[in-house]
């Protein structure tokens, strides 16, 4: 679930752990700042690729490459977007 600014997300304890994440593709940590780099692309909810985007990362990609890829936030996008290292 999605949780704004100060609000409350319940997490199963299982989900939880005291170690920091392990460190991502291309040695990135999540809360990077980086800029997008890659081809412009629209999907089919709207949200938007666009060169020269800043955005966040926010941790590892979901999709097809996960050892070449981390996913990224993009505002004003509302899901965030699994990249690959060469566009960022």
């Amino acid at each position: 679930p999605k949780a704004t600014v100060g609000g409350i997300v319940e997490c199963h304890i299982d989900s939880l752990s005291g170690d920091p994440p392990p460190v991502l593709p291309g040695d990135y940590v999540v809360g990077d700042e980086v800029y997008y780099v890659g081809p412009p692309e629209t999907f089919d909810n709207g949200d938007r690729l666009m060169p020269g985007a800043r955005g966040r990362v926010v941790g590892p990609a979901a999709e097809e490459d996960p050892e070449d890829s981390v996913a990224v936030m993009l505002p004003p996008n509302n899901e965030s977007v699994d990249c690959y290292l060469n566009e960022l």
